[in-house]
């Protein structure tokens, strides 16, 4: 039996629809690798504290225990340590926009949980980025995710109109990367509180982690 053109078309966009059905698996953190990630963390709020004041203070409290429920809820229950380790430091921002990248701002649960939805329904979008979630926006709709389909989940940053991902490495080697950048100067604060960088610097710290992901 021949096909239609549309019908054979609407074929091509079902299969296509469902093959990218959103997916992700559960990932534990071992002591060692938790303790790192926490080690992570602490370095970040040092130097938000020392130069980063304006940040710091705008980025908002823990994420409720409620509010981790309805993420794990919505990756079918899974449990995705790194996930939660990054919202229970601080879920989102309070207020107005805070970057903390020069292409990225903290997201609550809910706008990623959100993000996530709306780009589901959007046709002909990988698998991985339908199944990510994103952590930080770059204010343009992409932004950085974290690949929740893995056991050793990685951050990557993802733009739609480039299909090819750039990942960052671990969580814990992500938020190394932010930390490092404000303690040698890439990145900074003006004096009206917003995130600066400067370009020089700041490529040369992103092609210096770059190197270190594949030794």
């Amino acid at each position: 039996m021949k096909l239609s053109a549309q019908t054979f078309a609407a074929v091509v966009f079902l299969c296509l629809c469902s093959c990218s059905k959103p997916t992700s698996v559960p990932s534990v953190l071992d002591s060692s690798e938790a303790k790192a990630l926490q080690a992570s963390f602490e370095r970040l709020d040092h130097v938000l504290a020392v130069k980063g004041v304006a940040i710091q203070t705008n980025l908002a409290p823990p994420a409720s225990p409620t509010e981790i429920a309805k993420l794990r809820a919505a990756l079918g229950g899974n449990k995705i340590d790194a996930l939660e380790a990054w919202f229970c430091w601080h879920n989102g921002t309070a207020g107005t926009r805070t970057d903390l990248l020069p292409l990225g701002y903290p997201l609550t649960i809910a706008e990623s949980l959100d993000d996530r939805k709306l780009i589901q329904k959007i046709p002909f979008v990988d698998k991985l980025r339908k199944s990510a979630i994103k952590i930080m926006d770059d204010g343009a709709g992409d932004g950085f995710f974290l690949d929740v389909t893995s056991a050793s989940p990685t951050v990557f940053y993802h733009m739609l109109e480039d299909p090819t991902p750039q990942y960052y490495g671990s969580l814990h080697e992500f938020v190394d990367y932010i930390a490092g950048a404000f303690e040698n100067g890439a990145l900074f604060v003006d004096a009206a509180g917003r995130l600066k960088h400067d370009e020089t610097k700041y490529q040369a710290w992103e092609k210096e982690h770059f190197k270190k992901l594949i030794q």
